[in-house]
């Protein structure tokens, strides 16, 4: 017997026989330990990110886990976060995309993404940072928005032009040349 969407009380109905399965309970409760509750200082992309890396635990699957994160993500929420979800129409999401589109629509609005952008464009190497670690922070920059404009050659120019003197130079003769002239993939 499956749902009857008129009557879901969950925004989640998904009509797919995959996603017919449960979870184990210790699951939820590593959720509910660290939740979502939709205030300012709160990163959604590094909670769904967390979900994400919690479902590789889960299974080797790609549509599972992203039926997994579907299935974990209601417990993941307290706050103003939970008042969201339990407002959304029942039966509103169809499809882990649609509840990935409608949670970063709400937490990760066009002025976020404007502003994560803008901190790629703005990094700079801090003064005693060690090559690694300024790297290590531009990445965390582009993980905050992983579906930026911005091609490789540009995320590279933009690194190298933030780094010092001295570490441009380190990287030039690391590279046999002057780094900018290699690939992306070499520069990698």
């Amino acid at each position: 017997m499956s749902p009857d969407s008129k009557f879901a009380a969950s925004p989640i109905n998904i009509r797919d026989k995959d996603y017919d399965f449960s979870l184990d309970l210790s699951y939820i409760s590593i959720v509910e330990k660290e939740p979502f509750c939709g205030t300012e200082n709160e990163s959604a992309m590094k909670h769904m990110n967390e979900l994400s890396t919690l479902s590789n635990l889960f299974s080797d699957d790609i549509k599972i886990r992203t039926y997994f994160v579907t299935k974990i993500f209601p417990f993941s929420l307290k706050g103003a976060a939970k008042i969201w979800y339990d407002n959304l129409s029942p039966g509103s999401i169809d499809s882990p995309i649609g509840l990935v589109n409608a949670f970063f629509q709400k937490y990760f609005p066009a002025s976020a993404q404007h502003a994560a952008l803008q901190k790629i464009f703005d990094f700079v190497q801090v003064e005693g940072d060690k090559l690694p670690e300024s790297w290590a922070r531009f990445c965390s920059l582009i993980r905050a928005l992983p579906k930026h404009p911005l091609a490789k050659k540009e995320l590279l120019d933009i690194f190298y032009n933030a780094l010092t003197v001295e570490s441009r130079t380190y990287l030039d003769s690391s590279a046999g040349c002057v780094f900018r002239k290699r690939t992306p993939a070499e520069a990698e």
